[in-house]
């Protein structure tokens, strides 16, 4: 019964490592694209600094769920994750020229 239950661990691991890289490559382009320089502030003790990459990260969190959730591979599931990448960064970028 375990070992039935445990079937699945290789495919959750991968789908979470993935999730893991594609959150931390949004986190290092999210911070090169702003024009604050997020980690020097939140090391400072900034809390808006932390905040607002927080908030960025759990913006880019959920598209990333889905295409996990919805992916029929784990290829599919980067490509989604990417293309969710360049949307969330591409709406910071309207966003901030209004």
């Amino acid at each position: 019964m375990v070992a039935n239950s445990l079937a699945g661990l290789p495919a959750f691991a991968s789908y979470f490592f993935t999730a893991v890289v594609l959150s931390a490559a949004f986190v290092t382009a999210y911070i090169h694209v702003t024009p604050h320089r997020e980690l020097a502030l939140i090391r400072e003790g900034n809390a808006a600094a932390s905040i607002e990459v927080g908030m960025a990260l759990i913006g880019f969190s959920i598209p990333l769920a889905s295409a996990i959730f919805h992916s029929a591979s784990l290829v599919d599931c980067v490509i989604w994750g990417v293309v969710a990448l360049v949307t969330q960064l591409a709406a910071y970028g309207i966003a901030r020229l209004t």
